[in-house]
């Protein structure tokens, strides 16, 4: 019993999930964006509409099957927009890594609180992946690779951090 329902539930389960990402990816604010994850969800959900798809024609269920064909031509036409989501979410991008970027590409992409994903596509910079996406190598080589905040942290009660430049504890009072 359970295997003739689990491509259902799979199938419902993962629909439902993409419907509601792809409005908050799209609509919510660029900044809360979390690139990996979209990224790591978007391909599975990918992987499990082909599967189902792949069970609903060995059954024999064709609409079921067009529907997971469908959702996985969505899934696919999002899929483009990835890479550009991964450049420009990357950690550590600061204000100077945006003005950098704003005069390579000429187009003003300092992000404000009213970014979102559709707003950055209407803003035509999917033309400007292959710069964003140079440009996030070089920001990766030319930063160093804990941001200074980070370097030191606090250990307890006792007023001290650990300095990851000198890999000892400072006493900070």
């Amino acid at each position: 019993m359970k295997d003739q329902f689990d491509p259902f539930l799979q199938f419902w389960t993962t629909a439902g999930n993409w419907k509601k990402w792809q409005k908050s990816w799209t609509y919510d604010a660029f900044e809360t964006l979390n690139a990996e994850e979209i990224e790591k969800n978007v391909s599975n959900a990918w992987k499990t509409m082909f599967k189902m798809g792949k069970a609903f024609q060995l059954r024999d269920f064709n609409k079921c099957a067009d529907n997971c064909e469908k959702i996985r031509i969505e899934i696919e036409e999002f899929k483009q927009y990835t890479p550009l989501i991964s450049a420009m979410r990357s950690p550590g991008m600061r204000d100077r890594h945006w003005e950098k970027l704003s005069a390579d590409i000429g187009i003003d992409v300092q992000p404000t609180e009213e970014y979102t994903l559709e707003s950055i596509l209407k803003m035509g910079l999917m033309k400007h992946l292959d710069a964003i996406s140079k440009f996030r190598t070089w920001r990766a080589r030319n930063t160093p690779s804990r941001p200074p905040w980070t370097r030191c942290r606090p250990s307890g009660p006792i007023r001290c951090c650990w300095c990851w430049n000198t890999g000892r504890r400072a006493r900070t009072s």
